[in-house]
């Protein structure tokens, strides 16, 4: 899918042609390759895995029935809202979502192939869509006083690593309503992530919540658990996803480096 420099054959009196042929899918289908990529880098069942059709009259997770439904990922011509087709998640939002542990390979080669095929001609977009950086590195630059943050750029603070990642907003151009800024999700995510462990436990030690952090969970359309059991459950949950954000982390930056623009050139 992301291959470049496929091509086809010919023979002739002096041999065998090899026109080479260097468009892939992402140059015909943006929006549909950034929507099949942003789920696998991020780890992110909902945006590319399967989904779970129940007959008539039953539901998950009492499922009569039931069969696998893939989702449609054609967008068609998004250049004008009109003949924009629907969202393919947002289109199968009711149906539950065939979800496994995912390999963290699955999530390095999607971005490896990513930042290394989908540039052209010193096209830099995917890669500032996905790039995340250490604050105070070399290749971190400062946010703007004008910055807003949450909106403009997005900071999360490991206090395992003891170190703060940055990611900025891209806003998608004209026609590629997809092509969003993956790194702030993924930075976003994991400041969020970090929130409601920090709230699961408080609630587990009988700390009341402040106005501000209620209205903050308010803000995640979040739920605390009330039962001590859910508690230690969604702690342990989350804790292990906030835990290989931060490692991933760590790779994206290092993929940048290596298979980016500057490394692939």
């Amino acid at each position: 899918m992301t291959g470049r420099g496929n091509g086809f054959g010919t023979a002739t009196d002096y041999g065998h042609d090899f026109v080479p042929f260097f468009t892939n899918f992402y140059d015909i289908f943006p929006n549909e390759m950034q929507q099949i990529f942003k789920g696998m880098i991020r780890d992110s069942a909902v945006e590319y895995m399967p989904r779970v059709q129940c007959a008539t009259g039953s539901a998950f997770p009492n499922c009569q029935n039931p069969r696998i439904t893939y989702m449609d990922f054609y967008r068609g011509d998004c250049s004008d809202p009109a003949t924009c087709r629907p969202d393919p998640v947002e289109a199968n939002a009711s149906l539950p979502v065939v979800n496994s542990p995912s390999n963290i390979l699955l999530q390095i080669y999607a971005t490896e192939y990513a930042l290394a095929q989908f540039p052209t001609f010193f096209d830099t977009s995917f890669q500032n869509q996905l790039f995340v950086c250490v604050e105070g590195s070399g290749a971190c630059r400062t946010p703007s006083d004008d910055a807003v943050e949450g909106v403009d750029y997005v900071r999360y603070t490991s206090d395992r690593f003891l170190r703060s990642y940055l990611a900025w907003q891209v806003e998608p151009p004209p026609g590629q309503p997809e092509q969003v800024s993956i790194g702030f999700d993924m930075i976003r995510e994991a400041r969020d992530t970090a929130f409601i462990v920090r709230m699961l436990v408080k609630r587990r030690d009988v700390v009341a919540f402040t106005p501000a952090e209620i209205s903050q969970l308010a803000a995640l359309h979040y739920t605390v658990p009330v039962a001590a059991a859910d508690l230690v459950i969604e702690i342990d949950r989350l804790q292990n996803r906030l835990t290989s954000l931060e490692s991933f982390f760590t790779q994206l930056i290092e993929l940048e480096r290596t298979s980016g623009v500057a490394g692939f050139l």
